[in-house]
């Protein structure tokens, strides 16, 4: 079914103001998993046009562009692990961050100290693994 663009102006701006922490593609991404029931498709590029300015794209959000070799390393596992674990968790290291833990701010979170978060990994991640029989491989940064 045809779909007016005025339609997903509304739905794109919705969910670009409700995630402002999120890059670009992940809202995209977002986006085509809430509206997955229509035919109609929107384009990364044409969700980008209709971007309302207060979303700001993450080469402006200086603290969102890690590059470390520490999150690059969990970045490079995320892609084959979601190969093997469908989860939606698994598409991004702000995604998955926010399923492993209660509070991305907390110390005792982030370092498994927390007594509410501290087994997510086996409760939302390993539950949902479909093969234990296949090994991932993957790629990491290091030290020479």
């Amino acid at each position: 079914p045809y779909k007016p663009r005025q339609s997903f102006v509304k739905a794109v701006k919705r969910v670009l103001q409700s995630l402002p922490k999120e890059t670009l593609r992940e809202a995209h991404q977002l986006f085509l998993s809430e509206h997955d029931h229509t035919d109609a498709y929107l384009s990364l590029g044409s969700f980008s046009d209709l971007r309302p300015s207060n979303a700001l794209l993450q080469s402006h959000m200086t603290y969102r562009n890690c590059l470390c070799a520490y999150h690059e390393n969990i970045n490079l596992l995320i892609k084959p692990l979601s190969k093997y674990i469908p989860w939606p968790g698994l598409h991004s290291l702000q995604a998955f961050s926010s399923t492993l833990v209660c509070c991305e701010t907390n110390e005792e979170c982030m370092f498994s100290q927390c007594s509410l978060c501290a087994n997510n990994f086996e409760n939302k991640i390993i539950k949902h693994a479909t093969n234990f029989i296949q090994s991932v491989n993957w790629y990491q940064w290091g030290l020479k």
